[in-house]
């Protein structure tokens, strides 16, 4: 199946800890590294080799050797809600198995540990748009098993992906010239509105400090750039903003559905 409009919906069963934000390449570029090593028999690829692998997405040039994906990314958005992190000393283990005097629990890799977390409760169902191949992005995206950090804690986890094809989505050309879909170069429009300047990657993986460009960013809304508040106090205020990609939610029932296998079903974390 060649490149089409497509609508990417994912449903978490537990909030996400995302602080800035979620391009769709990126999630893609994951779910190739996971593929490639489920087809080795689970062994560790080399990130360089990963990034050589063409992902599902059309290509949108820029000045000289520049290029990005046509794909749109999510902004953190939204109240934050703390919980706790931890990690306890295995005191029991070190009575059983030595005879040592003492046991540094202080430092050092066996440190007990207190860790603050903050999650995104209102992002349980994430927005993307794209123009690429529907059936492969299901297909690499069925290996994405969680999104943002602290996964391991159990933070957005994935309950369900959905690619369907959506003819009202933004052109080709629209993620070259519309920093609102994503970041893009300052030197391809000039945007009315919120947005600030920063260096960052055009392409992942963007967590590297190479080959980073000046680039438009969407500034956060008021409520994702505030302090974190109780939740007795977020019960009180008025509702958010609607996220800049709420007006697809109204086409995705009337779209072409691709299913993809859901994530194998996980027993809910718990704080010990």
């Amino acid at each position: 199946m060649g490149h089409r409009k497509i609508i990417v919906r994912a449903l978490l069963e537990s909030a996400p800890q995302i602080k800035d934000t979620v391009p769709l390449d990126a999630l893609l570029l994951y779910g190739m590294g996971a593929r490639m090593s489920s087809e080795l028999g689970g062994i560790t690829i080399p990130t360089e080799e990963v990034i050589a692998q063409p992902l599902p997405l059309a290509r949108v040039s820029g000045r000289g050797a520049d290029w990005w994906h046509a794909c749109s990314t999510v902004y953190a958005t939204g109240l934050e809600e703390r919980r706790h992190i931890h990690r306890r000393a295995p005191v029991h283990l070190y009575t059983a198995f030595t005879d040592a005097k003492s046991v540094n629990i202080a430092s050092g890799p066996d440190k007990s540990v207190r860790k603050a977390a903050f999650t995104r409760t209102e992002m349980l169902v994430l927005y993307w748009v794209a123009v690429g191949d529907p059936a492969e992005v299901a297909t690499l995206l069925s290996f994405v098993r969680a999104i943002g950090s602290g996964r391991a804690q159990g933070m957005g986890l994935v309950r369900d992906w959905e690619v369907r094809t959506y003819d009202q989505g933004p052109d080709l050309e629209e993620y070259g010239r519309n920093p609102r879909l994503r970041e893009l170069p300052t030197y391809v429009c000039r945007p009315d509105g919120a947005f600030m300047r920063r260096q960052v990657r055009l392409r992942p993986p963007y967590y590297s400090p190479l080959d980073r460009v000046e680039c438009w960013r969407l500034m956060p809304d008021e409520e994702a750039a505030a302090p974190p508040r109780p939740r007795q106090l977020a019960e009180k205020l008025p509702p958010p903003p609607a996220p800049a990609l709420d007006p697809h939610r109204d086409f995705f029932a009337e779209a072409d559905l691709l299913t993809t296998a859901p994530p194998p079903a996980r027993r809910p974390w718990r704080s010990p």
